[in-house]
């Protein structure tokens, strides 16, 4: 039995299996590309269709990155309560 990549959060929602490395996700005409990595996250954007040729657009984020942001958001919460 295959294991599910991807489980839906809710209708629209979907968060990648812990145990997957990468998924792919359809949208309009995109074939996206998410795959983790040790460092963070690597997004590949493709024409449908066309994913075995060079993606249209690609980004990266570090897992330190997000910690970043939460603690951010952390302390102004913290600010607003006191």
């Amino acid at each position: 039995m295959t294991k599910k990549r991807v489980r839906l959060n809710e209708e629209t929602d979907a968060e990648m299996a812990s145990s997957a490395d990468s998924t792919w996700v359809g949208v309009k005409d995109f074939s996206i590309y998410i795959k983790k990595t040790d460092e963070g996250v690597v997004v590949d954007i493709y024409a449908r269709g066309y994913e075995d040729c060079e993606s249209i657009a690609s980004t990266y984020a570090f897992d330190s990155e997000a910690d970043e942001m939460r603690e951010e958001v952390e302390e102004e919460e913290d600010l607003e309560v006191d």
